[in-house]
């Protein structure tokens, strides 16, 4: 199911939930954003940048990379997290729930 989907209906679950859900939704916001960005300065970038301490040089991943792993990960939770409150919401029948299959 789709994210924006997701929010639809997460619009219609009692007070209880409003708080988490917009915070959550905020977060995973930010984080598409941002993975995004590092998506692109990775694409334009060489995956292997070279760090000059002093009179040495090292070779190292570029840390975009580092970056974009943690954030997808952090990502994936807040996604399950929001995924989660919604099973529940549904599970209390709090939420209308329609897949579309019936529509197919």
């Amino acid at each position: 199911m789709e994210i924006e989907t997701i929010k639809t209906k997460m619009q219609q679950i009692s007070n209880e939930y409003t708080p988490i859900i917009e915070t959550l939704f905020k977060d995973a916001e930010d984080q598409r954003e941002l993975i995004e960005r590092l998506q692109e300065e990775i694409k334009n970038n060489p995956v292997i940048v070279t760090i000059q301490n002093g009179g040495q040089q090292f070779k190292k991943p570029n840390p975009s990379i580092s970056e974009y792993n943690k954030t997808y990960k952090t990502y994936q939770q807040t996604i399950k997290q929001i995924t989660d409150i919604y099973k529940k919401a549904k599970a209390q029948n709090e939420v209308d729930f329609d897949d579309g299959f019936d529509d197919f």
